[in-house]
Parts: C-alpha cells; sequence; structure tokens
C-alpha cells in the first residue's frame, strides 16, 4: 500500500496566500485597469455648483474617482462622522425628472454584479458596480425600509430621507449600479437627491458612518443645496 505524501504547511498556506491574491487581483485590480481608475483630490466645479455658497466654503478635501466608462464620483468625509458622495450619469433626452425616476419599495436585491466597496464600516456597506454606464433614461429606486420621508419632487430635484434595511440604485432597470445593506440589526438613515441639469443626472447622499442606527435632521442634506 502506498501512502499519500502530505503537503508540508507551509506550502499549504503559501498557496491559500497566492489563491488570495489572485482573487483580489481578479475582483478588485482588473476592474480598475479596465475603467481607466483614477483618483484625484481636485474638486469638480460640476459638482460643488450643486451646494450652497456657504456649504461650498466648508467642503473639505475630495476624493474623486474617475473612469473611462462611468462618471465621476466624488466624496467627502464631513464632521459628526457624515459621508457624503455625489455622483452623476448622462442622459439620453431632456426629459423631466418626474418622468425618468421611478420609486419602488419592494425589498431590493442584489444583482449579479461585479462591485467596488466605497464605503464599509460597522453598520452598513455601501458599494458602486464597475459595469459600464452609458446614458440612461430611467432610474429606479428601491429601498426596504420603515420610513420614506419626501421633502421635495419636481421636474429638476427629488429629496428623500429615510431609514433602510437594504436600497438600490439603477438604470434602465438593469443591474445594481448602487446597492447598500445594512448590518446586523442597524436601520441607517440615509438622504438622497436626484438632480438633473440639462442631460446629466446628480445623485447626492448623506448618511452617518458612526452611530447610524440614529436619525439625523431629514432636511441637513437639503439645506446644503443650491436651489
Amino acid at each position: 500500500m502506498v501512502l499519500s505524501k502530505r503537503q508540508p504547511r507551509w506550502k499549504t498556506a503559501l498557496i491559500g496566500v497566492g489563491l488570495f491574491i489572485l482573487a483580489g487581483f481578479t475582483w478588485v485590480i482588473i476592474p480598475a485597469i479596465r475603467n481607466g481608475f483614477n483618483l484625484s483630490h481636485t474638486p469638480l466645479p460640476e459638482h460643488t455648483a450643486l451646494f450652497t455658497d456657504t456649504f461650498r466654503s466648508k467642503l473639505p478635501v475630495a476624493y474623486v474617482y474617475k473612469s473611462k466608462i462611468q462618471g465621476a464620483q466624488s466624496n467627502y468625509i464631513l464632521p459628526a462622522d457624515f459621508h457624503l458622495t455625489v455622483y452623476q450619469v448622462g442622459l439620453k433626452d431632456y426629459q423631466s425628472l418626474s418622468r425618468i425616476l421611478r420609486l419602488n419599495d419592494k425589498k431590493p436585491e442584489r444583482t449579479f454584479e461585479v462591485y467596488s466597496p466605497y464605503q464599509e464600516d460597522s453598520f452598513l456597506t455601501m458599494t458602486k458596480s464597475t459595469s459600464k454606464v452609458d446614458s440612461v433614461s430611467s432610474v429606479f429606486f428601491r429601498y426596504d425600509g420603515p420610513l420614506l420621508k419626501g421633502l421635495m419632487q419636481n421636474d429638476s430635484l427629488a429629496y428623500y430621507h429615510l431609514k433602510y434595511n437594504k436600497l438600490s440604485i439603477s438604470y434602465d432597470d438593469g443591474g445594481n449600479d448602487v446597492w447598500s445593506i445594512a448590518k446586523e440589526h442597524y436601520q441607517p438613515s440615509i438622504s438622497v437627491a436626484f438632480i438633473k441639469k440639462k442631460k446629466t443626472l446628480y445623485i447626492v447622499m448623506l448618511f452617518k458612518t458612526a452611530n447610524e442606527n440614529m436619525d439625523f435632521p431629514s432636511d441637513k442634506l437639503y439645506n446644503m443645496l443650491k436651489k
């Protein structure tokens, strides 16, 4: 009888590390190369123009992510553990926002996209798809939670504040471009503004990265925006 030879532990560990690195390269590095990923600290004028002069003068350092296949995304870390995100998508025509934006309180499900996490803490995970996004004609905002408060909705601005378990934003009812899920028993609060300017849609989100189970004023983001 021939006994099989066991691999030394250090070889097994080395193989495990190699597989981990390969997985990281596949899921993070390759999409970054394909997307032409670029990080800048230079604020985008079209993003900062969405805010009042007073708030704009107080904005901290910007973290701006650009790619060849998606609109730019700006991130700001604000005082009191608030996270502010602005990103954009091109529109196919000049339709009013009321015809572009679709709300749905059915429980959103995560689609089979490759996601890049841009906010991860003990309360929530917020991710963005690395798939190519061309100009779109409709935007679907789905949420699962006990509260949705709309402060404004007209042809160029829609503003909502909610607590949620899951939420997603998808274009033309395809895969989720934005996906967020609350962890454990938390129900994070978030304010979301959809702002249409000509043939560009800006999506602005404000949420906390600490004490997420506590609500914050529903008009906090609204008061930052330039109407």
